[in-house]
């Protein structure tokens, strides 16, 4: 029989080596970020309705992330708002989601009626138990947003002029 010996040498290279690596004073900080804040007030326009509008968006520069609320004047609704923006040469693209429920200052769910059964709405079609939801893309550019807003069936063009 041979000897390990050997063997144990030669795989003992191969053995991590352990360092001990400078420690760097750190401090828990928050992450910093900054925001910018668009208020904006205007109108949507569908086939057979019009509807008075303001919105504040608060939006992170780092990523673009979107939060804020949406108005609805004539109806007298609120709703959350949530998503994206993406930078274009001299404008702000958005992709947004807007949320009606008790975390949008309202104090109801609104409700459709179709067909003697009492539905919650949901983005594009009929959706029971869901809360409402719409959906709205547009541009700001110098101080204008133009876009559309789609709540269910309807299709509304929105356009609203940031306050300065």
């Amino acid at each position: 029989m041979r000897p390990l010996v050997p063997v144990v040498v030669l795989l003992s290279g191969c053995a991590p080596v352990f360092v001990n690596a400078p420690v760097k004073n750190v401090q828990s900080e928050p992450e910093k970020h900054t925001y910018q804040t668009y208020v904006l007030n205007g109108q949507g326009k569908g086939t057979f309705t019009s509807a008075d509008y303001r919105m504040v968006l608060v939006v992170r520069d780092q990523d673009l992330q979107v939060r804020g609320v949406f108005y609805n004047l004539s109806g007298s609704n609120n709703y959350d708002v949530s998503g994206f923006a993406i930078q274009s040469r001299e404008a702000l693209d958005f992709n947004l989601t807007l949320s009606q429920g008790a975390g949008a200052g309202t104090s109801f769910q609104s409700k459709a009626q179709v067909l003697g059964k009492e539905y919650k709405l949901f983005g594009a079609g009929w959706s029971a138990g869901t809360e409402v939801k719409a959906h709205l893309t547009g541009t700001l550019q110098k101080g204008v947003f133009e876009g559309k807003l789609k709540v269910i069936l309807s299709n509304y063009s929105v356009r609203m002029l940031q306050e300065q």
